[in-house]
């Protein structure tokens, strides 16, 4: 049950994020698109090797610079004031 949410939350926030960007962006379907939801609602969500945040009342997506390329598996922390993530430097 919390799968299926997740990934319709995962597709909620891709369509969100193309939506939003300087151009247009169709994603029709993906793999390993992660979504974690703070304590304030803020989504984080990792898409086309960066990582985004979504405020919890909408709006525009704000892309993090991470300074790493593909960025993956994003995770908020218990107080949502930090977020760890994978990344492969190799």
């Amino acid at each position: 049950m919390q799968v299926k949410r997740l990934l319709a939350l995962a597709i909620y926030c891709a369509a969100l994020l193309a939506h939003t960007a300087k151009a247009d962006i169709f994603l029709n379907e993906g793999t390993n698109i992660s979504v974690d939801v703070a304590p304030d609602g803020r989504l984080v969500t990792d898409l086309l090797g960066g990582l985004w945040v979504i405020p919890a009342d909408g709006g525009e997506a704000q892309a993090l610079a991470t300074g790493q390329r593909s960025a993956q598996r994003p995770r908020w922390s218990a107080d949502g004031t930090r977020l760890i993530f994978a990344t492969n430097t190799a």
